[in-house]
């Protein structure tokens, strides 16, 4: 590790490569380099430095020996017009109701999907928000949540178990000889598209010439 880090030091100079680290520098030169930063949520500054210390992190740690995996290269800056993140962990965020969510800074949001299962188990206390994603894609922008829920215990089946023969001509055969028969979607959905064509054509014929 001790090598890695005198090599960092003589490409780029001194890099605080740990999370506080780097929000302390972050600190000191933000008025500077980048004087509307109190415009934006703390969060999206906190997600690009926490994202930079993870990939210092593996960088120091591939070199000195110490990660597992392939070599990982030195982190470098997102593409112009890449995918836009970032990533909320901390402040006013998450699922209010059926059809709304948080977000720092911007406030309230209506959701196009409903949001009502996860606010039924945040209520109900077997759920909890640990973070929250805000990305764009094609012009949309999504917000997917990372949660910590409780799981039910499977039951145990209830009567004996059967071994099942999936087949062709039966959807399933069991070891008791019970046979369960093909739903045959393809059929009952012709004769229905037939019904239908006929109905059309019934409409065409009395209808304007």
């Amino acid at each position: 590790m001790a090598e890695a880090v005198v090599w960092a030091a003589e490409r780029a100079g001194p890099v605080p490569w740990s999370l506080p680290a780097l929000r302390r520098e972050w600190n000191q030169a933000k008025d500077q380099v980048a004087p509307w930063w109190a415009a934006n949520s703390k969060e999206a500054y906190n997600a690009g430095l926490d994202a930079l210390a993870r990939a210092l992190k593996s960088f120091f740690g591939a070199r000195a020996g110490k990660r597992k995996g392939g070599r990982v290269g030195w982190p470098k800056f997102k593409k112009r017009g890449g995918r836009r993140s970032f990533r909320v962990t901390t402040g006013s965020f998450g699922v209010i109701d059926g059809r709304h969510v948080r977000l720092p800074r911007i406030g309230v949001i209506r959701t196009k999907e409903p949001t009502g299962k996860l606010s039924g188990r945040l209520a109900a206390g077997t759920a909890r928000v640990l973070s929250a994603s805000v990305s764009e894609r094609a012009g949309r922008w999504f917000v997917s949540f990372t949660c910590e829920a409780d799981r039910p215990e499977a039951g145990v089946p209830a009567g004996q178990p059967v071994g099942v023969d999936a087949g062709v001509k039966y959807l399933a055969v069991l070891s008791t000889g019970e046979k369960v028969p093909n739903p045959r979607h393809l059929a009952r959905w012709q004769r229905r598209q037939a019904r239908l064509q006929a109905e059309l054509a019934r409409r065409r014929g009395t209808g304007p010439g």
